[in-house]
């Protein structure tokens, strides 16, 4: 399926109906937390480029827009969604 076929405009007044599993899942997460990418890479064993690369696409796919893909304003927005949906804390098992 392309990014634009799973694109989710998130809105906070509405449920966004895509959620991120596995190794997208804790992008998002780890970027809530506040992480650099090459922090996130090391602990998912990914080069920075790729988490880089990975937020962009994350981005795109839930509507958030606004400076390159790495830029702070994207990931603040991004931490705001993992907020929203519950995606800031410990892992499941």
């Amino acid at each position: 399926m392309s990014d634009d076929e799973r694109r989710c405009v998130w809105r906070p007044d509405q449920p966004c109906p895509w959620r991120p599993v596995g190794r997208d899942a804790e992008i998002v997460r780890l970027v809530a937390l506040g992480k650099t990418d090459y922090a996130i890479g090391k602990e998912l064993a990914l080069s920075p480029y790729t988490v880089t690369h990975n937020i962009g696409r994350l981005c795109r796919m839930l509507g958030i827009g606004g400076g390159d893909p790495g830029s702070a304003a994207r990931r603040v927005q991004l931490a705001a969604w993992a907020g929203q949906h519950g995606l800031c804390g410990t892992p499941e098992p």
